[in-house]
């Protein structure tokens, strides 16, 4: 199977187990975040604070993650080949 195939497939799985897992940590934390109360004001901005993480981490190992993959194994097929050619 070609490279990119591959990529879209593990990528298509791996979004799978990435968005389910998002999904549970932001539901989890929307109590914190929309908790009433006196209290609440600090925790309102921990739980603010912890899903724009969650938000600004997924979006790396969606796109970054597969597509450096592609060009640290094109660079080693590359590699491989100049030395089997020496």
């Amino acid at each position: 199977m070609d490279r990119r195939e591959e990529i879209k497939k593990a990528g298509a799985l791996g979004l799978r187990l990435i968005l389910v897992t998002f999904l549970a940590m932001i539901t989890g934390t929307l109590p914190i975040t929309l908790g009433p109360g006196e209290a609440a004001n600090s925790r309102t901005a921990m739980g603010i604070a912890i899903i724009g993480g969650l938000i600004l981490s997924a979006l790396p190992t969606l796109i970054v993650v597969p597509s450096m993959f592609g060009y640290i194994d094109r660079m080693r097929e590359w590699t491989e080949s100049k030395f089997r050619n020496s």
